[in-house]
């Protein structure tokens, strides 16, 4: 069988090809996981934790993957499986690992005999539970959202991917376009999200 009838058998949930294919492409993920995890030393993750990113990307490819792409499944799961590997270890570098590394548990007693724990004398100064935020925030991710359906398909992609942390060439590379395409369009789609800014 070829790529083609393989990718059909698993979109139609047939394990057995999934692990076909997968046995093929095995070496690269594990490949991709550890020349990146040596080449940036993330701390607060594994390269286990890469190689999984790179099963999701590696997933992904399988899913979305089509002819009309113009472009070899092979290179097309490599894009995925790195672009996946790639967003992990920006968010590390973004240090949001480092704070689980370093964390105290929050039952932690801190007066003996009056069952007071670090949780109970620590502030909130998250937004999170501010109504009048989380309205302004609901009103802006709904005009967000209207926006975006205003525009093409492969324009809200540019702007999902540019949220998820991607770089103008990694978007250009997944949605087969120019950096130059890929930043007339964000530029696009920010003008008009500034215009209409749901307070003023």
């Amino acid at each position: 069988m070829n790529d083609f009838e393989y990718i059909y058998m698993i979109r139609q949930d047939c394990e057995c090809a999934y692990q076909m294919v997968l046995s093929n492409y095995e070496s690269l993920l594990w490949k991709l996981s550890f020349k990146n995890y040596h080449i940036q030393k993330p701390e607060g993750i594994q390269v286990f934790d890469l190689v999984q990113e790179a099963h999701l990307g590696f997933m992904e490819a399988l899913y979305t993957y089509s002819e009309a792409k113009f472009v070899g499944l092979a290179f097309y799961i490599k894009l995925c499986c790195e672009s996946h590997v790639l967003t992990l270890l920006r968010k590390c570098r973004s240090l949001s690992y480092k704070l689980l590394d370093t964390s105290f548990s929050l039952d932690v007693e801190i007066a003996e005999g009056e069952n007071i724990t670090l949780m109970d004398v620590i502030p909130n100064a998250s937004n999170e539970h501010n109504p009048s935020y989380q309205a302004v925030l609901s009103e802006a991710r709904n005009i967000f959202e209207d926006i975006l359906n205003g525009f093409l398909p492969h324009e809200r992609d540019c702007v999902r991917l540019w949220l998820d942390g991607h770089s103008y060439k990694e978007i250009a590379d997944i949605v087969f376009k120019d950096v130059k395409d890929v930043d007339n369009t964000l530029q696009k789609i920010k003008r008009m999200v500034a215009y209409n800014k749901p307070f003023s």
